[in-house]
């Protein structure tokens, strides 16, 4: 509910659906090429630049790494075989409170590391011969990567403020 809270508060985000709630579980569940299920934490809409769009979340609330490099990567291969099923590359957030694969930090979201956590995980998450380079050029581009901390929340605005910012987008007050 932090990250829900804490992504609500950008301004950006609609959380729709988590994995608390009976109607969000089903919409957010996958099935993978085992037959078995996979599920993401929540989903929502991000109110970008270019426009509304629909996105996956997987939140690890951590006090360390806690093997979020391992799991990242198939989070990876779960995003790719959820933008298979769905018909389209969605946004997949990942929202951790402590980093990770730090040396490899600045690469996590590109095109080759996708690719590869996807052939890594291709016997689960993949049912074609080959993995769509185009479809994870258009996955990588939509990935988010968040750290946030406890000390963050507090720069959030308060339910009061948030409350006054949304009713005057209803309203369309000017700026």
């Amino acid at each position: 509910m932090r990250a829900k809270v804490w992504l609500e508060k950008t301004g950006r985000v609609d959380v729709n659906f988590t994995q608390y709630e009976v109607a969000g579980a089903d919409f957010m569940t996958f099935e993978n090429v085992e037959g078995g299920r996979f599920s993401f934490d929540m989903a929502g809409q991000l109110h970008i630049d270019s426009g509304k769009t629909q996105f996956f979340a997987e939140i690890k609330n951590v006090t360390s790494e806690a093997n979020q490099g391992v799991l990242y990567k198939e989070y990876l291969a779960k995003c790719y075989r959820t933008s298979v099923v769905t018909g389209m590359p969605h946004n997949f957030v990942w929202l951790t409170w402590h980093p990770f694969s730090q040396t490899s930090w600045t690469k996590l979201c590109a095109v080759d590391e996708l690719k590869a956590a996807v052939e890594f995980h291709k016997s689960k998450y993949v049912d074609t011969d080959e993995v769509d380079e185009e479809l994870c050029e258009k996955i990588a581009s939509r990935l988010w990567l968040i750290v946030i901390s406890d000390r963050q929340e507090e720069l959030s605005m308060s339910n009061q403020m948030f409350g006054e910012l949304k009713k005057a987008l209803v309203l369309g007050i000017p700026r």
